[in-house]
């Protein structure tokens, strides 16, 4: 019958489709494509991990060097048509990944740059547990699977004029035990991390993808801890790690955030500290 024909017509055409995007997917051009995509997207994202970290570092110093930072900050980061381009920089960024890593030319690349890293690594017999690229690798899954709620946190979850400061940061972490804090300290170091080490890789995506693109050497090890440190501090300031933290409790987002936890309300996880 037409139907069956026509059913057996549109089953080749989706089959011969996915055979064609296979193949595409695997050539040299693709991935390079795929690649410069990741590496664009990554330094545009690079742009506000920068400041974003660098101003909760600044809680190190004091409630009002952050808040005074913050809302400079946000009067940038948080403008409709900046916030999209974050927005956009961080979905293309993930599926450029997810896209490369099902590649099979990129499954080979990544052996054979694998290979040639365990030998030179053998001939000069200087083994460290934790490479760069792990650190750069793990740092991203990491980053991943927070950034997303710390974004719905900030702009989808809080009532219409509510921001988050340093008070109701710090509250978060005050109310809710080994909640917060671990998740603040995780994203720091992942965001950090992740940042500073694939900054130099991203500028070589860029490079061999446009032709024309500066290349920056790599971020010394040193430095990318110490950046890390500087922002664990920063949380670690908030939550009164280091000197105790008073609560606003009349403030509007402190209230926001118990009764959004308030399923917690019964659990050893609350704690009643006013």
């Amino acid at each position: 019958s037409f139907c069956t024909l026509l059913g057996f017509a549109l089953l080749s055409a989706h089959t011969n489709f996915i055979a064609c995007f296979r193949s595409t997917m695997t050539t040299t051009a693709n991935i390079q494509f795929w690649s410069g995509i990741q590496g664009a997207t990554g330094l545009v994202f690079a742009g506000f991990a920068t400041a974003h970290m660098a101003n909760t570092a600044c809680a190190a110093l004091g409630a009002n060097a952050f808040n005074g930072v913050q809302d400079a900050l946000r009067q940038v980061y948080q403008h409709p048509v900046v916030e999209i381009t974050l927005l956009a920089a961080v979905l293309m960024h993930i599926v450029a990944g997810v896209v490369k890593k099902f590649t099979h030319e990129a499954q080979k690349r990544e052996a054979e740059a694998a290979h040639a890293q365990r030998k030179k690594a053998a001939a000069t017999k200087a083994r460290l547990w934790l490479s760069r690229k792990t650190a750069h690798s793990v740092g991203g899954y990491v980053l991943l699977s927070l950034v997303l709620i710390h974004a719905a946190e900030n702009r989808a979850f809080l009532p219409e004029g509510v921001r988050l400061h340093f008070n109701a940061l710090a509250h978060s972490m005050h109310r809710l035990k080994g909640g917060f804090f671990p998740f603040y300290v995780a994203l720091a170091v992942a965001a950090t991390v992740h940042m500073l080490l694939g900054i130099p890789i991203a500028c070589v995506y860029v490079h061999h993808w446009l032709g024309a693109f500066p290349v920056v050497r790599k971020v010394p090890t040193v430095v990318v801890a110490f950046a890390a440190a500087a922002v664990v501090a920063g949380v670690c300031a908030m939550a009164g790690v280091f000197q105790p933290v008073a609560i606003d409790m009349a403030d509007p987002a402190v209230a926001a955030f118990d009764k959004e936890m308030w399923a917690f309300r019964n659990t050893s996880m609350w704690r009643d500290y006013v």
